[in-house]
């Protein structure tokens, strides 16, 4: 599985999505029953899973948004089918979401995928990219860090390539679930749970 990191985004994605009278945001860490209600995760059951693993409450991450696609491709390793998933992820207290902690997870990440390299060639036909991001929360004035997740899987066929996709996500919670475990053994057992603050859901009536 390839990794890498790519250089930090310029802007800062500001939650809810948006401004007035248009803003976006689904709070599905502290309101998780909100995941079967989420457009873009109906027809895509593994991202679905994803999102409702990521933002347990055993979990200390939470994701603020996803997306999925596939195309045609025509790439030199005789691919032919990219599906492909982005998904923003951030630690659930500010205290964690600093800089260097997407910078070590990033790095975990990439020591997990040169293992499944080593093993087993065709890892490399999924692909993780990984884009730290400045965050602000709106109505709470809090700011940090979260990252862009884009995950992308390769074949030969749609189910191939959707397949290897969906290799990535299992491989990107495996990690997340390390860290979590890291977490709990750690001194930050608490801190300031921003989806604490945040309402189930901000926009149009879902």
């Amino acid at each position: 599985m390839q990794v890498f990191l790519e250089a930090d985004s310029s802007s800062v994605l500001g939650i809810p999505y948006g401004s007035a009278p248009d803003r976006r945001f689904w709070n599905v860490k502290k309101y998780p029953e909100m995941v079967d209600r989420i457009p873009e995760l109906s027809d895509c059951p593994e991202l679905k899973e994803f999102v409702r693993a990521a933002n347990s409450s055993e979990s200390r991450f939470a994701t603020l948004g996803s997306e999925k696609w596939c195309k045609h491709v025509s790439y030199p390793n005789g691919a032919t089918k990219e599906c492909g998933i982005y998904v923003d992820i951030m630690f659930d207290t500010v205290e964690l979401c600093g800089h260097e902690n997407y910078e070590q997870l990033a790095a975990q990440l990439k020591a997990h995928g040169d293992d499944l390299r080593a093993t087993e060639q065709h890892s490399d036909l999924t692909l993780i990219r990984i884009q730290p991001q400045k965050i602000g929360f709106r109505d709470t004035l809090v700011s940090g860090w979260m990252a862009a997740f884009w995950i992308y899987g390769v074949g030969n066929s749609h189910d191939m390539a959707a397949e290897y996709c969906a290799r990535g996500l299992r491989e990107l919670m495996a990690v997340l679930a390390a860290a979590t475990a890291e977490v709990a053994q750690g001194p930050s057992q608490l801190g300031t749970r921003v989806f604490d603050q945040l309402p189930a859901f901000d926009g149009d009536d879902p």
